[in-house]
């Protein structure tokens, strides 16, 4: 018997000394390790004052809330308040279509914004307005933030296309962004690319991450896209985008300009062409857009 409780209490000391140094009686669980290796995105976004957060693809974004999905790093370019038609290094044609309007709703920067009228008996084919802004040099990636509202009774084109703004790059209007849908349907958000080094030249970027987010009239809504320049001549440019957080498209197999071709984004347009040929608009309608929000790395 006394050997039996001298082995029971020296098995008992054994165990107390395993708890002491933290082997618990689940061989499962793992202790957390003293050191961590660093994340060098998370390092560098030490110096950033918002919260930082990670998108489903990868991307460190800031986490803000005025653009939750802008990568870390990215430096602002430019902003539009829509103040003056004219402002911040952003030109206008001087169309009467184009109003600064007030708008008590706006969820950037009220009362004011910018609105493009399409009256009744507009013609599909052309946009009413045309207000841009050159971006500079080297601007291979490219974020844009902004809010927009389409009027209740918004009529989508024929042809389903509803462009909002072009983003040019090697000397044309590559890229626009678009909520397609006719008539009164469902508006899609898409981003089209026409004019590029693939065949055919045209191509339609749908939703195909979250197919389930679309354009809804008479509300805001808020657009992030996120542009990469391709290597000129390889298909390695990249488009992603964001409603309202939500991210809805991601290509990362994107050509868009030839092996000779410039290959830096230049110039900013909202010049919202609506179609399409042909069409008519039935009875007016707007186009209405707060903050313009432009940066890049």
């Amino acid at each position: 018997m006394s050997y039996i409780f001298k082995l029971a209490r020296r098995l008992a000391m054994v165990h107390l000394g395993l708890l002491a140094l933290g082997i618990g009686a689940c061989s499962d669980t793992v202790a957390p390790s003293r050191e961590s290796p660093v994340d060098p995105h998370h390092a560098s976004s030490l110096q950033n004052s918002g919260p930082i957060s990670q998108s489903s693809n990868g991307i460190v974004t800031t986490g803000t809330p005025g653009h939750p999905n802008e990568p870390i790093g990215f430096v602002q370019l430019n902003t539009r308040p829509f103040n003056n038609k004219v402002e911040n290094g952003w030109r206008d044609r001087g169309d009467w279509r184009f109003s600064i309007a007030q708008d008590g709703t706006a969820p950037v920067s009220p009362n004011n914004v910018g609105k493009a009228l399409f009256p009744a008996g507009w013609i599909g084919g052309s946009g009413p307005i045309n207000t841009w802004y050159k971006l500079g040099n080297l601007r291979k990636n490219l974020y844009i933030s902004f809010w927009i509202k389409l009027s209740s009774g918004w009529q989508g084109h024929k042809s389903g296309v509803n462009k909002i703004l072009y983003i040019q790059i090697n000397n044309q209007n590559m890229v626009h962004l678009d909520a397609h849908g006719s008539g009164n349907s469902i508006l899609r958000p898409d981003i089209t690319g026409q004019g590029m080094n693939e065949n055919p030249v045209t191509r339609v970027l749908m939703p195909n991450v979250n197919t389930s987010v679309m354009i809804k009239r008479g509300q805001w809504e808020h657009w992030e896209v996120l542009l990469t320049a391709n290597t000129s001549g390889l298909p390695n440019g990249a488009a992603q985008w964001w409603i309202n957080g939500v991210q809805v498209g991601r290509y990362s197999n994107v050509n868009y300009v030839p092996a000779t071709g410039n290959n830096d984004w230049e110039v900013i347009k909202w010049n919202p062409v609506w179609g399409g040929v042909g069409d008519t608009v039935r009875n007016a309608q707007d186009m209405t857009i707060d903050d313009i929000y432009i940066s890049n790395k």
